[in-house]
């Protein structure tokens, strides 16, 4: 949430500020998603047969470890750069690799916004 802060110069500013009600109720639900994949890949087994049910709930828990992995390197720099090669519709590479992540620095969970936009 964005909160008006008055910092040491007396300026107003806007930043963002973690509620802890908030937090812990989006990781709880981030956390009970993260439970579903492999339910997921069981519904998904009950659908083949019985000597390809193994390599289905594979796939269904290492797309969740595959897509975790392109968020890290370059989709939270498209969703949440400034600027970018299309404009407003893609963000830059500002938080490539999660470098230099500003969104992150500025609360004391450092890196629940990471977790929440993966699940």
């Amino acid at each position: 949430m964005l909160q008006e802060i008055t910092n040491t110069t007396n300026s107003t500013v806007k930043a963002f500020v973690a509620n802890p009600a908030d937090t812990s109720f989006l990781f709880t639900a981030c956390c009970l998603v993260f439970i579903m994949t492999p339910g997921l890949g069981f519904f998904y087994s009950g659908l083949v047969r019985q000597k390809n049910s193994a390599a289905t709930i594979f796939q269904s828990v290492a797309t969740f470890f595959v897509v975790g992995i392109q968020w890290w390197f370059f989709g939270f720099s498209f969703a949440f750069g400034t600027g970018g090669p299309v404009g407003a519709f893609i963000g830059g590479f500002d938080y490539f690799m999660m470098m230099d992540n500003k969104l992150a620095a500025t609360s004391k969970y450092k890196n629940i916004n990471f977790l929440i936009q993966i699940i």
